[in-house]
């Protein structure tokens, strides 16, 4: 959960919080099949029985960012906010690497 904490409190993670709507993103589980964010992965935390691993946590987080980035494609003009996020979600995995290391 810490390492959801840290995430939602980032101010890029606005599209991450809950599943994405579908009257906000018409066509997104078309395009998406195996849609994940950080409430449904909260849940599954809670649950205790999704995530064996932080391994299979971060999967899920990696997930996100290329479901994200699939659904909206970069743009070399620099518009688009979602994929910004994106990356700004793979940089914070790369500099928080540690919150992944499970214990031997």
């Amino acid at each position: 959960m810490q390492i959801i904490r840290k995430i939602k409190d980032q101010a890029w993670s606005w599209p991450y919080v809950c599943a994405v709507d579908r009257n906000d993103a018409p066509g997104y589980y078309d395009v998406i099949k195996n849609p994940i964010d950080l409430q449904t992965m909260e849940q599954r935390v809670r649950k205790g029985t999704h995530y064996h691993s932080k391994t299979a946590l971060k999967n899920d987080i990696l997930l996100m960012t290329q479901n994200c980035k699939t659904f909206n494609p970069y743009d070399p003009q620099g518009e688009n906010p979602y994929w910004d996020t994106a990356v700004a979600l793979e940089q914070f995995l790369v500099r928080n690497e540690f919150l992944f290391m499970d214990a031997a």
